[in-house]
């Protein structure tokens, strides 16, 4: 192995590749298996092809029902795999590969971005066939089945309780104070539901900091759980869901505006003032006249 350019050539395919193209095995010289990570990875699956068409367990010799592993051996791994994953989360690093992971997360960026590949070929795999996207079973319009579906809607609400209990976000992120979503959930959320997509989240944080905060009408310091979407054009009269036609008021002041412009809403303000104004103001020497004289 060549020490400077941390290359090796490989024992298979006899090309040289650099030195993160082989598996590490404590055995050998430069701590390095001798083929390549690709070659390893061919010579294995044409090993567990004849074991299949065999129909042979993977570890052991015992005749299967087409499945790679048996009962025993399938049991086996589970709770290895299982044990590995509980040491690894317990360390603060990747499930898979092991190296550092983000706080709250057990997958690092890359390994995350795989599984989103391998999640969404198996789902257009299936969806062609007419299968179901969790267990492959067929189905009438490649939807999931009816058992997936009550899984799914059962994992889920365990894990967002687990997760509200321990004042952690669903994505696994430490909450914001007193609520139950972090702040870039909490903002893809207000972009999905006031600006039509989750990616304007980033258009409606700098809105925030525009503003620094505070109301746009009021001027009010807003909270998470007080802070609203508003339209300056209202949807309903032409407004569009554009940057420049979005702000941060309070939920209450939104309420009041409803599908009003501004000056609709200052003017209604204006009347309610001036009527609670007038019945609160003391009667004059001129009003009783007035009154005496109507009588």
């Amino acid at each position: 192995m060549d020490a400077v350019l941390a290359t090796k050539r490989c024992s298979k395919c006899r090309e040289i590749k650099p030195s993160f193209e082989f598996h590490s095995h404590l055995q050998t010289k430069d701590k390095l298996r001798t083929a390549c990570k690709a070659c390893t990875k061919s010579q294995n699956s044409k090993w567990k092809q004849k074991r299949k068409e065999a129909r042979k367990c993977l570890n052991c010799d015992l005749i299967t029902d087409g499945k790679t592993l048996c009962c025993a051996c399938n049991e086996a791994n589970n709770k290895y795999q299982q044990s590995v994953r509980d040491t690894r989360k317990a360390l603060g690093v990747c499930e898979q590969c092991a190296s550092k992971a983000e706080d709250g997360y057990v997958l690092c960026e890359v390994c995350w971005k795989a599984k989103q590949e391998r999640s969404a070929k198996r789902y257009d795999e299936h969806q062609r066939a007419d299968l179901c996207p969790g267990c492959g079973e067929p189905t009438k319009d490649s939807s999931r089945c009816d058992k997936c579906l009550a899984i799914g809607r059962s994992s889920r609400k365990i894990l967002y309780e687990t997760r509200k209990a321990e004042g952690k976000c669903f994505c696994g992120k430490p909450a914001t104070q007193g609520k139950s979503r972090c702040r870039v959930c909490w903002l893809r959320q207000a972009a999905a539901r006031w600006a039509g997509s989750p990616k304007a989240a980033k258009d409606i944080d700098r809105i925030w900091n525009e503003q620094d905060g505070l109301c746009a009408l009021t001027g009010i310091r807003l909270a998470q759980g007080e802070a609203s979407f508003d339209h300056v054009i209202p949807r309903s009269k032409g407004g569009s869901n554009e940057p420049s036609n979005l702000r941060w008021v309070h939920s209450v002041v939104n309420v009041m505006r409803g599908n009003r412009t501004d000056a609709e809403l200052f003017a209604w303000c204006k009347r309610i003032l001036n009527h609670t104004s007038d019945k609160r103001r003391k009667p004059t020497s001129t009003d009783s006249a007035q009154l005496r004289l109507a009588k």
